[in-house]
């Protein structure tokens, strides 16, 4: 599993204690809190982006390709 989640989204506490239960679950997951971020990634064409939000979809790619979920080129 994976969970990617902006720092100022409402729900960022909620989904660390979401990733905690789950790994006391026993269940492989992955958590990125993105610092500054907002709901969505504050993805609106005006949008300032730190360079790490920039990075997210490829840290997503990253991630389905570890998966197995996209095929290998």
């Amino acid at each position: 599993m994976r969970i990617a989640i902006g720092e100022k989204d409402g729900m960022a506490v909620a989904m660390a204690n979401h990733f905690i239960a789950l790994k006391k679950a026993g269940v492989s997951t992955e958590l990125y809190i993105f610092a500054g971020a907002g709901h969505a990634f504050n993805l609106s064409k005006d949008a300032k982006w730190s360079p790490t939000v920039q990075g997210w979809p490829l840290r997503l790619t990253e991630w389905m390709a570890g998966q197995g979920f996209l095929k290998q080129s």
